[in-house]
């Protein structure tokens, strides 16, 4: 306890005996299943159904390292599961019903909730006196989420906060195939020996080539490939291992029922967009800023229109397509992937706005919309901030040349790839920019902070009167 704050120390314990929850029937597999999940624990997989996110989850098959869920929604038990000498399927009981309690990441969201509504209170009571006292819990910086940061017993020490597996779910990779390893004597695969899961996913997701890699439970294999596109030839059938694709839709903004009324630097047959998109992101003929994606093509081999121009660059929506006779989804790439990454670095000039709790893409957006020329930024953050930090964006006179940087362990230097006289013409339009509103909120708020201050002096000053009158 201090002055002005209480801190309570409460521990949270696991629910105990999870398996007890479940009937086990051995060599049985899940007929049909709503989800599944790639190199986890038996412990790993039961947590899933019984959590609150999956609260229609009535059994589990586990295959390997591969989880499988289902509600056993239509025929009940019996109907829903078949013989099977891979796996395992584990069935709810009477018990799971009757013994009420969360799993620790559960707990945890509710705590986490009932602090940002402040509805975590501490009540305080003095009989002799007969007051009450009611304390709400505030959050402090970086607190809030980093709780089931610091629980997940998977993870090993060290490894970065936003890249962590949140439960089932793995950042930046879509599962590609389960119970399938990735062949390392193929072209563009490489074995780079034992990894655990999360180490594999960081490596894969830092290299700019890497596209796909594949994780094993128990001897940790980590095998990545370079290759865009694969199929069943490039992998063999391992069940305690799993392949995962890394996830590039995400890097692009999607505008539904619009192409780029230009012609396609490059037309390809792709399976969907995300193989759409991963073929942009990797093309090295030329710069690829967008694509369409043309599922209901006449020509299969023209779905996929990959374009070196970016939807901004056309100031007037007339140069758009809108009454194509083919569905297309048109994707941009982000504001991020305008701009060339120098990791480790800080540009040598002072900021024209510098604007704190930002994430890159944040920052990224800010420059693009500036009402000044700006080409580069830079964005600082440590390793407790959560990808959030300062963004500080550089105004570029006439006739410049570029910037000079200097080493920074914190910060990373971005730089325009294209012409930044380029606008968006939906920004064109615009008044004020989102950091102009920022500045006005700003000003508004010492202006509040200003009459605040002032009413308390004269209250205090009226107060005064009134006691030397008496």
């Amino acid at each position: 306890m201090t002055e002005n704050m209480i801190y309570v120390t409460s521990l949270i314990l696991e629910r105990p005996l999870l398996e007890t929850d479940y009937d086990k029937k051995k060599n049985f597999d899940l007929k049909d299943h709503q989800l599944s999940f790639g190199v986890v624990t038996l412990d790993q997989c039961l947590k899933i159904c019984s959590s609150a996110d999956y609260p229609d989850c009535k059994a589990v098959a586990y295959c390997g390292a591969s989880c499988y869920t289902s509600s056993l929604s239509s025929g009940g038990v019996d109907a829903g599961i078949v013989k099977s000498t891979d796996c395992t399927t584990y069935i709810k009981n009477d018990l799971s019903k009757k013994r009420n309690l969360p799993l620790t990441r559960d707990a945890l969201k509710k705590v986490e909730t009932a602090v940002k509504e402040s509805k975590f209170t501490i009540t305080v009571t003095d009989s002799t006196t007969f007051l009450v006292a009611t304390l709400v819990a505030e959050s402090t910086d970086d607190s809030l989420g980093s709780l089931s940061m610091t629980f997940r017993g998977d993870d090993r020490f060290g490894t970065p906060h936003s890249h962590r597996r949140d439960g089932e779910e793995l950042d930046g990779f879509k599962t590609y195939s389960l119970k399938s390893r990735l062949m390392a004597d193929v072209d563009g695969a490489v074995d780079l020996g034992s990894y655990p899961l999360n180490d594999c996913a960081d490596i894969c997701r830092d290299r700019p080539d890497c596209q796909f890699f594949s994780s094993c439970l128990v001897d940790s294999q980590c095998v990545i490939s370079t290759i865009p596109a694969r199929t069943s030839k490039w992998m063999e059938t391992k069940l305690q291992c799993s392949t995962f694709a890394k996830s590039v839709k995400d890097n692009f903004e999607l505008f539904s029922g619009i192409s780029l009324d230009v012609g396609a630097r490059k037309a390809v047959m792709t399976i969907n967009d995300e193989e759409c998109a991963r073929l942009c992101m990797v093309e090295t003929g030329f710069d690829c800023k967008s694509f369409d994606y043309c599922g209901q093509a006449k020509d299969m081999h023209t779905v996929c229109r990959l374009h070196d121009t970016h939807l901004r660059e056309f100031g007037e929506p007339s140069k758009m397509n809108k009454k194509s006779l083919e569905s297309c989804m048109h994707y941009s790439k982000k504001y991020l992937y305008d701009f060339k990454k120098s990791a480790s670095n800080k540009t040598k000039a002072s900021a024209r706005t510098v604007i704190g709790q930002v994430t890159p893409e944040e920052c990224a957006k800010q420059c693009r919309d500036a009402t000044f020329l700006c080409e580069n930024f830079d964005h600082c953050t440590g390793p407790q901030n959560l990808g959030r930090g300062d963004c500080m964006l550089y105004e570029k006179a006439d006739g410049a040349g570029p910037f000079q940087t200097i080493f920074s362990p914190i910060c990373s230097a971005y730089s325009y790839r294209g012409d930044a006289d380029l606008r968006s013409f939906s920004n064109q339009a615009a008044l004020h920019s989102n950091a102009t509103a920022g500045g006005l909120a700003f000003f508004l708020l010492l202006l509040g902070v200003g009459i605040g201050a002032s009413a308390l002096l004269a209250y205090g000053y009226y107060k005064n009167r009134r006691l030397n009158r008496v």
